[in-house]
């Protein structure tokens, strides 16, 4: 081999120089697309951050706020307890503060059933542990063993979990 073919076998159509000065070159651009990846990761772990803390706020918020709606439907209930306080105070009208209280136990039932809430009064049914508490037990010649005889207070579903559970008196069987 000459030298003459060894130089074009290498390929050396630029100077060492040259080829330097293209590899800093290339070095540099590199160097540049770098920087600003590692900038566009910074902004994007920013960015998750940020989402992270809203998402935080949001549900910490949503938790707060959850019976908003339950409490606004509550408000013209508790007026009319208020105003029926007042009558109260003024005269003496019986029947009307009774019938007034009627008024506000309907709208509180019904907006509790608005919200899924169901009253459970198990008089005459079996008594079933999971619903209801037993106060006492009574002999009874009318109702069998077991059967609920009288609601002390009645229980509370909310859709299908129990709030609370009915306090009822059950029959002990018969007397005899």
């Amino acid at each position: 081999m000459n030298k003459d073919s060894l130089e074009n076998s290498i390929g050396s159509d630029h100077s060492p120089a040259e080829e330097g000065d293209s590899l800093s070159q290339e070095l540099e651009a590199a160097r540049s697309e770098a920087a600003h990846n590692q900038e566009l990761l910074a902004r994007a772990i920013a960015d998750l951050d940020n989402f992270r803390k809203r998402i935080t706020r949001e549900k910490e918020d949503l938790q707060k706020y959850r019976s908003e709606a339950l409490v606004k439907s509550l408000l013209p209930i508790l007026d009319n307890f208020k105003n029926g306080i007042k009558a109260v105070q003024q005269e003496n009208a019986t029947e009307e503060i009774i019938k007034g209280f009627c008024v506000i136990f309907e709208q509180v039932s019904e907006v509790l059933r608005e919200q899924g809430v169901k009253e459970i009064s198990p008089l005459g049914d079996l008594f079933d542990p999971h619903l209801h508490d037993c106060l006492s037990q009574i002999p009874s010649s009318e109702s069998p063993e077991g059967t609920v005889i009288e609601v002390i207070r009645p229980g509370y579903m909310l859709h299908d979990r129990l709030l609370r559970p009915a306090t009822v008196i059950i029959s002990s069987g018969n007397p005899s």
